[in-house]
């Protein structure tokens, strides 16, 4: 735990109040305040120079420009960790341009790209969602999910709806090789977490037992569990139909003119580390809590079985956008971090924030607790059509996205991507008041080499360029040996770690591993 004192003891309204502020305190010709950014470090497209705040200091910046040079590749996805490799996913790479890339970071303060994943670049799906398993002395496998296009019809040929496994015969991080492939066909996939069996009494094959939970949103079913644990013949586990009506009044995405559309199903889902509780994103819907008890003891009639009330989905207020979009639980804590995405491109602003939930009981159903909003996630801080208000170094509102992404938990502390506002560090010791930390904002590369075939962020939504914000923070941040990994969209890899000898030092400088899209933390030191 942080103590109460080392934290800007700003409540969650004072600091909005703070924020705030600058939107309109400065002419309408000049730059604001941009993500806690100061205007004066505000450039047209991002920060002039990387802004940190707070006891957190980079140490390294991969732009990943292929090895002998040439322009950054941009599109860049989830990140993976195993020995000295960091693997960068694609993020909407539908073409299979480019592989996902290899970089080699044993030397923290330069990291390069260093090679390709083979096989990894599928024409017609992209690979952004990758895990990776590092046990020390014991098993190494990287988890690859490649997703078709919603609008493809062709989502029952294999090799796109898929997971990919890699494990490393030779034993060098560079050289994956491909061991598996588990075809998912017409369940359509977006997201997954990997859980490892922690009893020793269901090893396979001398290494733990693993399973994949996969959500699958708009293809009939919520989640789908693939035990990969023989990554030769992954097996499929069992499924979860949360039986929920797509319908959502939140949603426009059938039809514009329809006042309805399809937005209540499960987006992400976590595991609690014994396996025994789901925690569920059901974007429309809300957060709740699911029995995977089943799952967790190996039974071969595995289900999802409520928890009393803690299982009522806990709905939005209908002036709210909704999207929940992600949920992670520290061990043992009885506190929920959950974040909303709101994109520009889709519901626009306000963009969504952190909030946080009591987890509820069979007895109670989850509540929110409090929540945590940089200035653009205010409704104030919107224009009339829908653009952040605040303002660049030519005086235009920003066209890019403000919202909460994905989120690892250490402790009372939560490390959290947010698209243009990039990594930011959180206190949720009270749950009611969260209150930021430490945050990185990272200046943009001048030029990528490729753009995503899709209207999202960093992109904005209007065909001008000059307002378009260059800062989209995206992966879960992955802790490893007290660094901090974490991926942007458009402008690369970056490694931070806490100032020595802060409180955040000593929070996070010694956790041997920490991500909040597997439990792998709990099998390294």
């Amino acid at each position: 735990m942080i103590r109460r004192g080392f934290r800007p003891l700003i409540a969650a309204s004072a600091l909005t109040a703070v924020l705030v502020a600058p939107l309109t305190a400065h002419p309408e010709t000049g730059p604001t305040d941009v993500a806690g950014v100061p205007a004066a470090q505000v450039g047209q497209h991002g920060p002039l120079t990387d802004f940190v705040s707070g006891p957190l200091e980079l140490v390294g910046h991969a732009d990943m420009s292929l090895p002998g040079g040439g322009v950054p590749l941009g599109n860049h996805g989830a990140v993976a960790l195993i020995d000295e490799c960091a693997y960068v996913g694609r993020w909407h790479d539908y073409e299979g341009t480019n592989a996902i890339q290899i970089v080699d970071v044993s030397d923290p303060a330069a990291p390069a790209v260093v090679g390709g994943v083979p096989g990894s670049n599928v024409a017609g799906a992209v690979a952004r969602e990758i895990r990776a398993i590092d046990i020390p002395d014991g098993f190494e496998m990287l988890t690859v999910l490649t997703f078709s296009k919603f609008t493809d019809q062709g989502i029952l040929e294999p090799g796109l709806n898929a997971l990919r496994f890699y494990t490393f015969p030779n034993g060098d991080c560079t050289e994956p090789v491909l061991t598996g492939t588990f075809q998912l066909r017409n369940f359509r996939p977006h997201e997954f977490f990997q859980w490892i069996d922690p009893d020793p009494a269901h090893n396979v094959d001398g290494h733990p037992r693993i399973l994949e939970y996969i959500t699958t949103p708009l293809g009939g079913t919520d989640v789908v569990v693939v035990d990969a644990s023989n990554p030769a013949a992954a097996k499929f586990a069992g499924f979860w139909i949360s039986g929920i009506p797509l319908l959502s009044l939140r949603e426009r995405n059938v039809d514009p003119a329809l006042p309805i559309g399809l937005g209540a199903y499960t987006h992400s889902i976590s595991l609690s580390g014994d396996g025994r509780t789901a925690y569920v994103s059901h974007w429309d819907g809300g957060f709740f809590t699911m029995d995977t008890s089943d799952f967790a003891a190996g039974s071969p009639l595995a289900l999802f079985k409520p928890k009393g009330l803690s299982s009522l989905p806990i709905p939005y207020p209908l002036s709210e956008f909704g999207n929940t979009h992600s949920a992670v639980v520290a061990p043992g804590a009885s506190t929920a971090v959950v974040g909303d995405e709101i994109y520009v491109t889709t519901d626009g602003c306000p963009f969504g924030w952190l909030r946080t939930y009591g987890l509820g009981s069979a007895l109670a159903p989850a509540q929110q607790l409090g929540e945590y909003r940089l200035a653009e996630n205010q409704a104030t801080a919107c224009t009339a059509d829908g653009l952040s208000a605040s303002r660049n170094a030519a005086g235009l509102p920003l066209d890019g996205t403000f919202t909460m992404h994905n989120q690892t938990v250490a402790g009372d502390l939560v490390l959290t991507s947010w698209y243009g506002g990039g990594l930011r560090i959180i206190d949720v010791s009270d749950p009611a008041a969260p209150a930021e930390v430490a945050a990185f904002v990272p200046a943009p590369v001048a030029e990528i080499g490729s753009i995503p075939d899709t209207p999202a962020p960093p992109y904005g939504q209007t065909e001008a360029v000059d307002d378009d914000w260059w800062v989209s923070t995206w992966s879960y941040p992955v802790i490893r040996g007290g660094l901090v990994y974490v991926a942007d969209v458009r402008n690369g890899l970056y490694i931070l770690r806490a100032s020595s000898g802060s409180e955040l030092e000593a929070a996070i400088g010694g956790i041997g591993f920490l991500e909040g899209n597997s439990n792998l933390g709990e099998f390294v030191d």
